[in-house]
């Protein structure tokens, strides 16, 4: 369970270094992708952070064995 949650947060940082991304490629040949990639960023890191409360809350409301 730990795994997806250490996965879901490096998908997280993947999108934050690809926002970083952006601010670089703006200022070179390839700055018409900048938009782009910044929307494609702010989408990953919203559905990860999702992804995470979601697993957060199923795990708080998951009944206990013990």
């Amino acid at each position: 369970m730990y795994y997806y949650l250490l996965l879901f947060l490096a998908a997280i940082g993947a999108g934050f270094a690809l926002l970083f991304v952006t601010g670089v490629t703006a200022a070179g040949f390839l700055g018409p992708l900048g938009a782009p990639l910044a929307g494609l960023a702010v989408i990953v890191i919203v559905v990860f952070l999702l992804v995470i409360i979601y697993l957060a809350v199923k795990k708080l409301f998951q009944k206990s064995s013990y």
